[in-house]
C-alpha cells in the first residue's frame, strides 16, 4: 500500500460525514466510522457482503415489508 493510499484510508475514515462504498456488484468495500456510528454495525458485519444481505430488513421501501 502506498502512502497516497494510506493517506486516503485516513482521512475517508476521519470524514464525520457517514459514508459506505459499494463496487459495482453492490457489495461493500468500505464504511467509515461516521457511518458505523450511525447503523451501529461493525466492519466486520458488512465487509464483503451484498447490500441487501448486510442490510436486509426493507421496512418502509417500496415493495418493502410492512
Amino acid at each position: 500500500m502506498t502512502s497516497a493510499e494510506m493517506d486516503f484510508e485516513e482521512l475517508f475514515d476521519a470524514a464525520p460525514n457517514p459514508y459506505l462504498v459499494l463496487d459495482a456488484d453492490l457489495v461493500v468495500c468500505h464504511a467509515n466510522r461516521a457511518y458505523l456510528r450511525v447503523t451501529g454495525r461493525s466492519r466486520e458485519e458488512l465487509l464483503g457482503r451484498y447490500i441487501l444481505e448486510a442490510f436486509p430488513d426493507t421496512t418502509g421501501a417500496p415493495g418493502g415489508g410492512a
